[in-house]
């Protein structure tokens, strides 16, 4: 929950609690309408696109496997994110890929 001051004013939060799921859901929504503005489609003489990927959370998900269902899952792993960044590289011809982390534990 957030809070923007202790005293008993009023404020615009004063009557809702932002939980952090709503939270992460408005940025995740303004980033997703940031995104898909024309401006960033076209780029000008002398300037170059990048697409910047992210990866995170693989918790060492090496094969397409669920470790904890027990049973094969092509949508999770290693092997499957490889796939993605190669089709991804393959579209767009600057690219980076950043990892967050969180690689051996969850």
């Amino acid at each position: 929950m957030f809070r923007l001051r202790n005293d008993s004013r009023p404020t615009i939060f004063s009557h809702a609690e932002i939980t952090r799921r709503g939270f992460l859901g408005g940025v995740a929504a303004g980033s997703a309408l940031v995104m898909l503005h024309p401006f960033s489609a076209h780029a000008a003489a002398g300037q170059a696109h990048l697409r910047i990927m992210e990866t995170t959370d693989i918790h060492v998900a090496v094969l397409p496997y669920d470790y904890y269902g027990d049973k094969p899952n092509d949508t999770m792993g290693l092997a499957r994110t490889a796939k993605i960044i190669e089709s991804v590289r393959a579209e767009a011809t600057n690219t980076m890929l950043v990892d967050n982390g969180d690689y051996l534990q969850g």
